[in-house]
């Protein structure tokens, strides 16, 4: 059987592309960034040290529009809840004062109904489901809770 890369679909942010990726020799896919305008992949988040047994896995959930900040899924073994973290990628650094806010989503027409959850009191902003910084809404497990500020 022939071994290969396996890439996902990338998303331009910031002069940016940002895309998962697992080589051929890896168990868990790692996420990458590449400038639009070509050069080298750079690894800002790679799952391996995160577990000696390499059942922690991590997922690509947006970018800021500008490129500086990323947003990612942390999975533990098997477990169906993911943690967020956001990751300063100029600073390598992650950051806690991100201004998250927590909210239930039903799937119903409308964000008016939305119940929050955490973060009161933190400033404006939210993330889109697509990843772009707006203010700041993003999907927590994929299913109906968000993550964000308002």
């Amino acid at each position: 059987m022939l071994r290969h890369d396996q890439v996902g679909g990338p998303a331009l942010r910031g002069g940016y592309y940002f895309f998962e990726k697992r080589g051929a020799e890896q168990e868990l896919w790692s996420i990458y960034r590449r400038k639009a305008t070509g050069g080298p992949d750079e690894l800002p988040i790679d799952p391996a040290p995160l577990s000696a047994d390499h059942r922690t896995s991590v997922g690509l959930e947006g970018a800021s529009e500008d490129g500086n900040l990323l947003a990612y899924s942390v999975r533990q073994g098997g477990e169906d809840e993911t943690e967020i973290h956001i990751l300063d990628v100029r600073k390598r650094q992650g950051k806690r004062d991100a201004g998250k806010r927590l909210y239930y989503h039903a799937l119903v027409p409308g964000a008016a109904n939305d119940t929050e959850v955490f973060g009161e009191g933190f400033g404006p902003g939210y993330l889109d489901c697509a990843g772009h910084v707006r203010e700041w809404t993003l999907p927590v497990d994929r299913r109906a809770a968000w993550l964000g500020q308002r």
